[in-house]
């Protein structure tokens, strides 16, 4: 059960429901339009469901899609926030939720229906029939890119692949945002040593927003691009045990 953001900051963005009721009465009114507000590392926005949650939660994790009835609205968590009053989780983020760092206040958003890109097609089937369930977005530059949630034990993690005419890129959701300080250099180098062993593709690297994420890269052939997953989630991982010990 999808849906899609259309936000003209990060492009679409896809939101996968556990919560059939509330999806199925939403859907009712799909395509609609809305307002963005931007509350910490919360987006939401109004929608013309009134809905009652039956379970109300307080703590959310990075990635959830929540129901607010005080504002009918869906609200989106891209980082460590949490939710001003109690929510109901409906779902989550399917792919990297921190590209919402770059939506503004006052902003629109199209919630439409889910249907995969064409063009990503054989590589959501070829990944699905390996137990990742992947779908496709267009980014704010109309790139076609295939977005994965991943559960880990702690967390669930989320990666982008980018087909390019040589191969694939991979890229992880960001961790937090390089300084350039004695003590980023320290952890980087740390880092570096412990993933070096996993795969000579697998990396420690910078997103465009100079935020820490683990990347990779895959050659054209499908089981190349399975296997770097594969391989990068088990950097990501071993990532994140190192900054517990850190």
């Amino acid at each position: 059960m999808y849906l899609k953001l259309v936000l003209e900051e990060v492009g679409e963005l896809v939101l996968k429901f556990d919560n059939k009721e509330l999806y199925e009465k939403l859907h009712q009114y799909v395509p609609f339009e809305s307002e963005v507000h931007v509350w910490k590392e919360e987006i939401y926005f109004k929608t013309p469901l009134d809905y009652t949650p039956k379970k109300y939660v307080s703590r959310l994790e990075k990635g959830s899609v929540a129901y607010w009835r005080p504002g009918r609205a869906l609200c989106v968590f891209y980082g460590i926030s949490q939710p001003y009053s109690k929510v109901e989780k409906v779902g989550l983020v399917v792919g990297i939720p921190s590209y919402l760092r770059s939506v503004k206040e006052g902003s629109k958003v199209r919630v439409k229906e889910y249907e995969h890109h064409d063009a990503a097609l054989e590589e959501i089937k070829f990944l699905r029939d390996r137990g990742i369930e992947a779908v496709s977005r267009l980014d704010e530059e109309g790139n076609i890119c295939i977005c994965m949630s991943i559960g880990l034990e702690e967390y669930t993690l989320g990666l982008e692949v980018v087909k390019e005419e040589y191969g694939y890129y991979i890229e992880t959701d960001s961790v937090f945002k390089f300084t350039n300080s004695l003590e980023d250099i320290a952890l980087v180098t740390r880092l570096k040593h412990k993933i070096s062993s996993i795969s000579e593709d697998v990396r420690v690297d910078l997103n465009e927003d100079n935020w820490l994420v683990i990347s990779s890269t895959a050659d054209m052939e499908r089981e190349d691009l399975y296997n770097k997953i594969m391989f990068t989630v088990k950097a990501f991982k071993a990532l994140m045990e190192t900054l517990r010990d850190y």
